[in-house]
Formats: structure tokens, sequence, C-alpha cells
């Protein structure tokens, strides 16, 4: 089976422009919410905690702060999100100007594009696993006995991210190989 040749910047290349699109927007969205893990202590409190920021629920008020006095682990956390996040918008950015602007596919941009969304989903990857693994307990204070812990829908929102910034690696480098 032939696989069809697109001409223009049109085929694999526009759909992994708009899967990185996607992913962005995604993980903009999941980046900056405090809604990581909710977490329902035993004393009735109930917390929500994100890459940033907590929040702490009891009856009917809400507090929420920064996250303060985290580990190094949490801080490589945070770390490998944002330059998953930076390199998100580099690569959003450069394919858009390779879609937009330039009149004819530049190989040098390709490659990068590839490259830089494979990075993009390794460090991705990294902070939602990481994050997974992390224990919640050392971020609420110990009086609270954690009760429940479950996922919130900024970590979904990021592992969605992850899957279309594979996806969109697969799309470019299918680009790259029937340009």
């Amino acid at each position: 089976m032939k696989i069809p040749k697109f001409s223009g910047p049109a085929g694999f290349l526009i759909l992994g422009f708009c899967l990185c699109l996607f992913s962005l927007s995604f993980f903009l969205i999941g980046f900056v919410a405090p809604f990581w893990v909710k977490v329902d202590a035993v004393t009735s409190a109930t917390y929500i905690i994100g890459l940033w920021r907590n929040c702490r629920t009891l009856a009917d008020s809400t507090i929420c702060g920064d996250l303060q006095n985290t580990n190094d682990m949490f801080v490589f956390i945070q770390t490998a999100g944002s330059f998953g996040l930076f390199v998100l918008l580099t690569l959003s950015v450069m394919l858009s100007v390779q879609v937009f602007v330039l009149k004819k596919r530049h190989r040098f941009i390709i490659i990068t594009a590839v490259s830089l969304s494979i990075i993009s989903g390794v460090l991705i990857f990294l902070t939602v696993s990481l994050f997974g693994i992390f224990k919640i307990r050392d971020l609420i204070p110990s009086v609270d006995v954690p009760e429940y812990e479950n996922f919130h829908f900024s970590f979904y929102l990021a592992v969605v991210s992850l899957v279309l910034s594979c996806a969109a690696s697969v799309l470019l480098i299918c680009d790259y190989k029937f340009a």
C-alpha cells in the first residue's frame, strides 16, 4: 500500500501542527490550574493540589496559597513541566512559521520539529509520571491524614497533552519520511 504524497504544506505537517496546538492548549490549562490531585482528609478537610498552588476547603471556607517548602523531587517535577511547556510553545511557533510563512518545506525545520516534539513528550511524561508517584502526603499538614487521593482534571489534561504530543511526533516523522 502506497501512502499518498501531499503537495505543499499539507497532510502530515498540517495534522502534526494541529496536534501540537491542541497539545499546547491542554498542557497550558493543566499546567497552571491547581487541580492535579484531590485529597479528602479524615478531618473533613479537602485539599486540591496543583503544580504551583494548593487549596484547603473546610465546611464553607476555602483557603488557597502557593506551594512552599517543597522537596527537591517536586521542584524537579515543576521544572520538567516548565521546560515541557516552553518546548511545546517553541515547537508551535516554529511549525506555524513553516506552515503559514514559508513557501517551501525546509528539512532542517522538520527535523528540528521532530526533535522538539519528542523532547516535549519526554518532559511531559516525566512531569506526569513523577507527579503520579509523588507522595502527596508531603504537601499537606501532618495533622491531616489523607483518606482518599484522586487525580483531578488538570492531571488528565496533561496526560491527553502527552498523547497528543506523541501523535504529533509520529505525524512529523511521517511528514519527514514521505515528503
